[in-house]
């Protein structure tokens, strides 16, 4: 009993394998932890690498302990640009272009667009890599097949806004409905077993759905404001694409995942029983090679929520414009009058009948 005891003890102290830095801790006093459940990531110190890419060619000239000097790009870029904003008579960005009329509403459907639309960052890499297991250089072959949306897209929007001269409101919902396709393709697609090309159509419709939206973005701003500053808005285009898909969009599907496969593990790994496991004198590393399957089929899981909640985003997007483009809102909707307004107005009509 004592033995047991102590064991027991022994079990309420985690011991780190390393010495490093903790990171992405998610546990609190008083929390009831489930078995499998990740508490927190540690950086081992004393083990750091810088990942380079060479040529084959490169290669004759390196050898094992060179010195290397490193340089962030990121810094580079930022003195470059504070140079240039110093140097150049007008400004990099006017603030008198947030005057314009429509330019607010357009930006913040672009922040909203790019922060849901973040999915193709995220979770066809989540996708790719850990549950198809697929290289880098099956992942580019793959999104070759985005080009051939990309120019459908192109030509259909030119087509549509140029030639026929039809309404951004409408082609913007068709630019959604194609995004949407794309991630119902990989919703029903997601799973271990489906083929290499099965994947092609929804990227052929992603490609196409970012081309018409880009363009019709692009095209809103244009006509609200003068060619000069069009392109210092392009550029709060850009910043919001990089930013709000990159950055914020990638980090909240990343909060995401690991609430998904976390909550998944720990309801899965109560019907796990290592000790009934061995004593059917089943090897462990078949437990291992099952519990690595569990994972993987968990993440799959995990895509697949998460562009289910793309899609509903999507759909509310297209029905946002769908609305837009009827003539009954569009023109001839009213700005409703203050209450002292409304007053006045019943106040002379109650005069006038006496």
């Amino acid at each position: 009993a004592v033995h047991t005891a102590e064991l027991n003890l022994s079990y309420t102290v985690v011991l780190a394998t390393a010495d490093g830095v903790i990171g992405h801790k998610d546990i609190h006093e008083g929390q009831l932890v489930q078995p499998g459940q990740t508490l927190c990531s540690i950086v081992d110190a004393s083990d750091m690498w810088v990942v380079a890419n060479y040529r084959e060619t490169q290669m004759l000239a390196i050898a094992v302990g060179c010195k290397v000097r490193m340089t962030a790009i990121a810094c580079l870029a930022l003195a470059a640009n504070m140079i240039r904003m110093r140097n150049y008579p007008t400004p990099y960005i006017e603030w008198r272009i947030v005057r314009y009329r429509y330019l607010r509403p357009i930006l913040l459907f672009v922040a909203v667009f790019e922060l849901i639309m973040s999915v193709e960052h995220v979770l066809e890499m989540v996708y790719y890599e850990e549950v198809m297991h697929y290289t880098d250089l099956t992942y580019e072959t793959l999104n070759q097949w985005s080009l051939i949306g990309i120019y459908a897209g192109c030509l259909f929007s030119l087509g549509w806004l140029r030639v026929m001269e039809w309404s951004q409101y409408r082609l913007i919902s068709i630019g959604m409905a194609f995004l949407c396709l794309y991630c119902m393709g990989f919703y029903f697609l997601v799973s271990h077993d489906v083929g290499y090309y099965q994947l092609v159509p929804p990227l052929i419709a992603r490609g196409f759905g970012y081309a018409v939206l880009c363009i019709a973005f692009m095209w809103c701003l244009q006509e609200v404001m003068s060619f000069e500053h069009f392109f210092q808005a392009l550029s709060i285009f850009n910043f919001l694409h990089m930013f709000g898909g990159g950055v914020i969009g990638a980090a909240i599907l990343a909060k995401g995942v690991g609430y998904y496969v976390t909550d998944g593990f720990a309801r899965l790994t109560g019907y796990i029983n290592p000790v009934a496991w061995s004593c059917q004198g089943l090897p462990m590393e078949a437990l291992g090679a099952q519990m690595e399957g569990m994972v993987t089929d968990l993440l799959a899981q995990t895509v697949k929520i998460l562009y289910g909640w793309t899609i509903y985003a999507t759909l509310a997007f297209i029905a946002i414009f769908l609305l837009l483009d009827r003539p009954g809102v569009r023109h001839r909707i009213k700005r409703m009058p203050s209450w002292a307004t409304v007053g006045a107005w019943v106040f002379s009509r109650v005069l006038r009948l006496k």
